[in-house]
């Protein structure tokens, strides 16, 4: 199939290098100016043997190229528009999360943003085309259980879900709420895999805003009434390895991402001294949403619904935020 990646020089680069790897023909990105896709173009290169095209207009390059896979890893605010320019090109749709967000320096209702969201939903379901989110974390659960010995079934409702992520990146570039717009989808589609039909208890969150740190806590009901307890831990760092680590009743187990002895980029689970590697999670990901277009009763890792739902988590959330 053919690929075209809408904004390839942040995480779009790596979606770019495993649609190559798994076996799909990357035949185009955009970048916002002719000096950023020269650029682009010599990343892409020496991450894979890419030949395509670069172009800076989102549009012509979906008219050009006539791709069958857009992959939308575009600043968020754009990812309404650049979603639905590429589902009435007759894309199927990989978009990275957050699935919409407001435009920069804007504060929308939260109900525009989901209004959105359901927008590219539908139009999706309208032209039969497939539709997914980022969010990769959840290919981790399966290797999590085989990891701790523990049956995915017996954990569902658990008693407690932790996950602390951190990412690093200059003094400023995401501060305060940003974080949470960056990283909160990934914890919050762990949350949904584990406790699929759950609510916040709205009563029950206690959520603070730090320049470099968002802790949020918080109830989520089971349809029965089971609470579970979890805690976000979410930070940007300037220096150091960045801390990711995840799990349900206790059990935490720490992630990291980094290059086999081959120098294949893998993933990384550790608890106490025993480590296991996995396949990564975002090539997980792509192989899951590829094989959902070529078989239509599979589904991708995350589907638009579950994407959407993810969006109306955060945004709950978030309206209980304070900064301190």
């Amino acid at each position: 199939m053919r690929v075209a990646v809408i904004g390839a020089s942040g995480i779009g680069k790596q979606h770019a290098k495993w649609f190559h790897l798994e076996g799909c023909d990357v035949v185009a990105f955009t970048g916002t100016s002719t000096e950023s896709v020269e650029k682009t173009t010599q990343v892409l290169k020496k991450l894979f043997d890419f030949t395509g095209h670069a172009y800076t207009d989102v549009a012509a390059m979906l008219k050009e190229t006539s791709p069958d896979i857009a992959v939308v890893s575009s600043p968020p605010s754009l990812h309404l528009e650049h979603s639905l320019l590429a589902l009435e090109a007759g894309c199927h749709l990989y978009c990275e999360k957050p699935l919409v967000w407001f435009g920069k320096g804007t504060v929308e209702p939260h109900e525009s943003l989901l209004r959105d969201a359901a927008q590219v939903r539908d139009e999706s379901r309208r032209r039969g085309l497939t539709f997914a989110l980022n969010t990769q974390y959840v290919a981790a659960v399966p290797d999590y259980h085989s990891f701790m010995g523990t049956a995915f079934e017996e954990c569902l409702y658990p008693e407690t879900m932790f996950m602390r992520m951190e990412s690093k990146n200059p003094v400023g570039q995401k501060e305060y709420e940003s974080i949470w717009t960056d990283l909160s989808p990934h914890p919050i589609s762990m949350l949904m895999e584990w406790c699929p039909a759950g609510i916040v208890d709205e009563d029950s969150v206690s959520f603070t805003v730090e320049r470099c740190r968002n802790r949020c806590k918080f109830d989520f009901v089971s349809p029965e009434g089971k609470a579970t307890q979890v805690e976000f831990d979410l930070g940007q760092i300037q220096e150091g390895a960045p801390e990711r680590a995840f799990g349900v009743n206790g059990r935490i187990a720490c992630y990291e991402g980094r290059n086999d002895a081959d120098g294949v980029y893998r993933s990384y689970l550790r608890c106490g001294d025993q480590e296991i590697i996995t396949e990564d999670f975002v090539q997980v990901s792509v192989r899951a949403f590829i094989h959902s277009i070529d078989d239509p009763s599979a589904e991708p890792l995350v589907t638009g619904d579950e994407g959407l739902r993810n969006l109306e988590i955060q945004l709950q959330l978030l309206e209980r935020a304070a900064r301190v």
